[in-house]
């Protein structure tokens, strides 16, 4: 009798996120972690035929590049050679009609590979997936725009000084080691540290603050900037991350192009349960994520 324990994310009956991410959004995250360099075949349809991809390593693709990239990945990490995984329950709010998700992950080759000078495996990060919602995708959505945020290209914060960015040079000499084209070399503890303000001096007795290192990606033309925060709003206290998208201008300063916030109550709960008895009874208890049954199949076959 199989007892294998796995993650099972469990949409709660009062809806934390909207209707536009009512479709599990575990389940299309969990094919892409385990399909790339594993199944192209796969992981190619997850992606929307405009798709945008933005990685420090790999750069900015396009949906016409991504074969090369889930080939080259599979050729650089054979089956069970690297841990590329979910690490964690991922958040996910409405933008428009779009979803955003949020997840944590882990990435490393198996052994990790210590010979190589300035090599930064094991590594963490979060995933920002913009999310299509799509009734005739496998999985209920395709993905728009996909986001790598890698951990090793934070940006220092000065908690005495927010606004201090004395040594961002730090960060801008791992990315030029990357893909990057100096799309965030203009300081951003200024910006960063405006950008809380004002938000702060948009409603009364709200405040919010920046919560540590910044994390970027320099990519494609734009710096990707995924910051943690804390904040009292409404007289409630409330923590998260906000993932922003800046333009360069000039190499000295940025426009703001957009942003999402991820609250804390925008998690997507994960719960541990046995494949053999308690999935099927959640399943059956919550008909409006049957697609989580597919994953759950998936993992007790021991297939991740």
């Amino acid at each position: 009798m199989m007892h294998v324990v796995f993650i099972l994310s469990l949409i709660l009956p009062q809806m934390m996120y909207a209707q536009v991410c009512d479709t599990d959004p575990n389940a299309v995250l969990a094919s892409m972690f385990y399909s790339l360099g594993n199944d192209c075949e796969t992981y190619l349809p997850l992606f929307a035929s405009d798709a945008q991809f933005y990685h420090q390593i790999n750069g900015y693709k396009n949906k016409s590049e991504l074969s090369a990239v889930c080939t080259g990945y599979g050729g650089f990490c054979p089956t069970d050679e690297c841990f590329f995984q979910q690490n964690g329950a991922l958040f996910a709010v409405e933008n428009g009609d779009r979803c955003e998700v949020l997840a944590p992950f882990l990435w490393s080759q198996i052994p990790a590979n210590n010979k190589v000078p300035n090599n930064r495996e094991p590594h963490s990060g979060f995933i920002h997936n913009t999310l299509i919602p799509d009734s005739s995708a496998e999985f209920g959505y395709t993905i728009e725009v996909f986001r790598e945020i890698e951990d090793s290209y934070t940006v220092p914060f000065n908690w005495g000084a927010s606004d201090d960015s004395s040594v961002q040079s730090w960060t801008i000499e791992l990315l030029n080691q990357a893909a990057s084209s100096g799309e965030c070399d203009a300081p951003l503890q200024p910006l960063l540290t405006t950008y809380f303000g004002d938000k702060s001096a948009a409603a009364t007795d709200d405040l919010y603050r920046q919560q540590g290192n910044a994390v970027v990606i320099a990519a494609g033309g734009v710096c990707h900037v995924l910051i943690p925060y804390s904040a009292v709003v409404s007289n409630e206290i409330v923590s998260g991350r906000v993932s922003i998208v800046l333009t360069p201008v000039n190499n000295e300063s940025y426009t703001l192009a957009s942003e999402v916030w991820f609250p804390s109550d925008s998690v997507v709960v994960q719960q541990e349960i046995e494949c053999e008895s308690a999935a099927a009874s959640t399943i059956s208890s919550w008909s409006h994520v049957f697609i989580v049954a597919i994953v759950a199949v998936v993992v007790c076959i021991g297939i991740f």
